[in-house]
């Protein structure tokens, strides 16, 4: 606490100072894209029936982020969970999922999903900040749109399009603790009819700990153009490859005796992965009340796991996905009894093969091949009515229909050759009553569900090796909330919610086996207030409480592990001398947790902790930026992820990094 209140002396200190000018709204409420069309819909905050944060280019730049992992960390209604601290393997956690985060929350970038057919999880890394134009978390209602993942929210990343008619060239390089090292290159040019943008960056580090390296190389262009006045194209395409270390977890006797924080017990063992898609889109509009898009987009995804710290006991894993999608959508805008009705509805296509190549050199000298085939159909329609002038309804439902293809062929033993499908249903229902041009109240009814994974279904270890018995997951959740522009300085976004979830999907540490949980249920607020009390500083202060609890069961009553109560966060942006000196601050703090795997409760919690950065921009002229920052100011030793075995007998954390520092320059031609 003591290096809190320390932190926040430091912050609102800047407040007796008087110079000029910024708006650094960390929490803008402007208009927000409700669809995976980014253009179809954009309504202002208090149009919207249902909870969501929009954050734009200039609040992103206005934070001491300088990854999308760190910027998601400065938002109040998130818990990330980064293993190693480099982004590369976290989980993001909006509604209380603990370890299943990354299976119950969507990501999208441009409308296109970004999750994967397997338990692998996504990687933060492979979207670089400044590509970002905007950054869209929806709470709650998804499924009804989006699909598959999204019953847990949506995190709907929009990349930047519009760029200045002139040529643009922005070079900028960054070094720091642990051996950083980072490059990039911008390049954009835009006209009335065409805009390009390209980026490519190198991203370097040895990592906080031992064998915690990460390299990647990333590579991504769109292009835009309008075709005629009513239609317009855009094509996007992106490659990235990374190789990172595995250093695994420490158990807590361990560290400060056998082996430091910054050690590692698996000096071996790492992964390597290449990616790479291609996005490409077509809309026209007819009227401003007609419009039709279509997006097709296709991704390739190869990976290997070499697990080569175990002796006898060493494998690799070579794994593919290839995944093809395509969306078609129809928006309508017209009048029943005068009143205004907005229709969107689409149909949606998706199929991803996955592949796994498994060399076990152990005494076991294994070798499996496994190929898994999903493919998904979806109608979905939402209908937005204007019951009064001030009060609206909201409906929608999804159908979707899901098939899997299992074929797996063992060194020895019996081959599987087998399928399944299923159609699953998704409603949402929403009232939204602006109160005046500034401030709303709505509320949201949900009802979703989650599509198991495909090693969820499939496991080599198994009796039989697909375990059709395994539920697709199912939600149904209430969120309400209020927003408002209390004074021409204060803003405010509040929401409450409670979530019931129907057989969960869940990994029995006990048996080894993933199965479906009776009954979950979850509640919780969040809070976020703006203040800018003086013309050049912005305050920004967010308070998330969540509460996971099983219910039925043999877990009855206990607390879901990984997810603490209670995450408070406060950010200060302040500038000086015309725009030249920026400084901003950012303080989180975390509550105790469970750790994972311990369903019963009776293992000693995560430790709760405040983790404070600072960052400092200078700018002499127009066209150079020089930046540098302290992360961890307090040198707070903590871990964000931790676990446990089946009998409770462990405590295995993964430490996260001391205070570190970085420093960079950006140049713009």
């Amino acid at each position: 606490m003591s290096k809190f209140c320390t932190g926040l002396v430091v912050g609102v200190s800047f407040l007796v100072c008087n110079l000029q000018i910024i708006s650094a709204e960390v929490i803008s409420l402007q208009p927000i894209t409700v669809s995976a069309s980014s253009e179809f819909k954009k309504e202002e905050i208090f149009d919207l029936g249902y909870s969501a944060r929009a954050y734009s280019r200039q609040d992103i730049e206005k934070t001491s982020a300088t990854t999308l992992l760190d910027f998601l960390k400065q938002t109040p209604e998130l818990n990330i969970s980064d293993w190693y601290g480099t982004g590369v393997k976290a989980n993001v956690d909006l509604l209380g999922f603990g370890d299943n985060a990354n299976s119950n929350i969507l990501l999208l970038i441009n409308g296109r999903r970004v999750n994967e057919v397997d338990l692998s999880g996504i990687d933060w890394t492979q979207i670089p900040l400044g590509i970002i134009d905007r950054i869209e978390i929806i709470k709650g209602p998804g499924t009804v749109l989006y699909g598959d993942n999204a019953c847990g929210g949506v995190i709907n990343v929009i990349t930047r399009k519009k760029v200045p008619p002139q040529l643009k060239t922005i070079i900028s390089t960054e070094f720091g603790s642990y051996s950083l090292n980072k490059e990039t290159i911008e390049v954009s040019s835009g006209s009335e009819k065409l805009n390009l943008y390209l980026n490519a960056n190198h991203h370097s580090t040895d990592g906080y700990r031992r064998n915690s390296h990460y390299r990647s190389q990333n590579y991504y262009f769109n292009i835009n153009y309008k075709i005629e006045e009513d239609l317009s194209a855009f094509l996007e395409s992106g490659y990235h490859n990374y190789w990172y270390g595995l250093p695994g977890a420490l158990y807590d006797y361990e560290i400060g005796t056998t082996y430091s924080r910054r050690d590692t017990k698996y000096p071996w063992d790492n992964a390597l992965m290449e990616d790479s898609f291609m996005n490409l889109g077509l809309k026209k509009e007819f009227s401003p009340e007609f419009k039709i898009s279509w997006n097709l987009n296709f991704r390739n995804k190869n990976g290997k796991d070499n697990w080569l710290s175990y002796g006898n006991w060493n494998s690799t894993t070579d794994r593919n996905i290839q995944s093809l999608g395509s969306r078609l959508e129809v928006y309508k805008l017209f009048r029943i009894f005068n009143k205004e009705n907005e229709i969107l509805m689409g149909i949606e296509l998706y199929r991803a093969d996955f592949s796994a190549d498994k060399d076990d050199f152990s005494v076991f000298n294994s070798d499996d091949w496994t190929d898994i085939d999903r493919k998904t159909k979806a109608i979905f329609v939402h209908n937005k009515i204007s019951v009064m002038p001030n009060l609206s309804l909201a409906l929608g439902a999804r159908v979707q229909r899901e098939k899997f293809e299992f074929d797996y062929t063992p060194l020895a033993g019996s081959s599987v050759d087998d399928s399944l499908s299923f159609t699953e249903e998704a409603y949402e229902a929403s009232l939204n009553y602006k109160i005046s041009e500034t401030s709303n109240i709505f509320l949201n009814f949900d009802r979703g569900f989650r599509v198991p994974k495909t090693d969820e279904y499939f496991s080599t270890w198994a009796t039989p090796p697909v375990n059709k018995s395994l539920l697709p997951q199912k939600n149904k959740t209430i969120v309400a909330g209020y927003n408002a522009i209390l004074t021409p300085k204060i803003k405010l976004q509040s929401d409450i919610f409670y979530m019931k979830v129907d057989n969960e999907l869940y990994y029995d540490p006990l048996t080894y086996e993933n199965k479906n949980y009776p009954r979950v249920v979850r509640k919780g607020l969040n809070l976020s207030l703006n203040w800018q009390p003086v013309n050049n500083l912005d305050l920004n202060f967010g308070y998330r409480y969540v509460s996971a609890k099983f219910d039925k069961g043999d877990y009855n009553g206990k607390k879901v592990p990984a997810v603490p109560n209670n995450i408070f966060y406060f950010h200060l942006a302040y500038s000086a001398f015309d725009d030249k000196l920026l400084i901003y601050f950012d303080t989180r703090y975390r509550d105790k947790e469970y750790l994972i795997n311990d369903m019963e409760n009776k293992v000693k919690k995560l430790d709760s902790f405040w983790v404070s950065n600072l960052k400092l921009v200078y700018k002499p002229k127009d066209n150079l930026e020089l930046f540098g920052g302290i992360n961890n100011i307090f040198n707070e030793k903590y871990s964000e992820y931790g676990s446990t075995n089946a009998a409770g007998s462990v405590r295995a954390l993964y430490p996260s990094p001391e205070r570190n520092y970085y420093i960079g320059i950006k140049v713009k031609f």
